[in-house]
């Protein structure tokens, strides 16, 4: 996590997310990397990346993420990471990952971050999802200084360059 500027005289924190498909790779299958979110990725230098997909299904997935990773690392000049897979939701819904898939990455990342990964002790952290999938600039205040800001790449490169 990098420290951002004060906001209302209290230190915010970020945590960057990436979604995988569509965003840092074509597809799950070939793993072919694009670079489309670069710019969006570069406004946050120096942090480590989490990602954020919903390829990622179960261990097996997990697995096959886990062997590319160092592909990611290299090709981005960056260090990737990643804790999340969607049996995670299912799980916790005890509901199908269809289900859960259909329920959309931006309620899919805020029930991620609300039920794994927000701790009352580490609050005012923002978390930043970079996904061609949810709304651009979104800003989503999840209570105790925490907040969601979503990115979409695609409107980024089309509106803001």
């Amino acid at each position: 996590m990098a420290t951002v500027p004060t906001v209302n005289g209290v230190k915010k924190m970020i945590k960057l997310y990436v979604d995988l498909e569509g965003t840092i790779i074509d597809n799950w299958g070939s793993f072919e990397i694009i670079y489309c979110a670069i710019p969006l990725i570069e406004k946050y230098p120096n942090m480590p990346i989490e990602i954020f997909s919903f390829a990622v299904d179960d261990d097996k997935d997990m697995a096959k993420l886990e062997t590319n990773m160092c592909y990611l690392n290299s090709s981005f000049n960056r260090e990737f990471s990643n804790n999340f897979k969607v049996e995670l939701l299912s799980d916790w819904y005890n509901l199908p990952m269809y289900s859960i898939k259909n329920m959309g990455k931006e309620k899919g990342f805020i029930d991620y971050l609300t039920f794994y990964v927000i701790d009352d002790e580490l609050p005012n952290i923002t978390f930043v999802l970079i996904d061609d999938m949810v709304s651009h600039m979104k800003s989503i205040d999840l209570g105790n200084g925490n907040s969601v800001l979503f990115l979409n790449h695609f409107v980024h490169q089309l509106y803001e360059e």
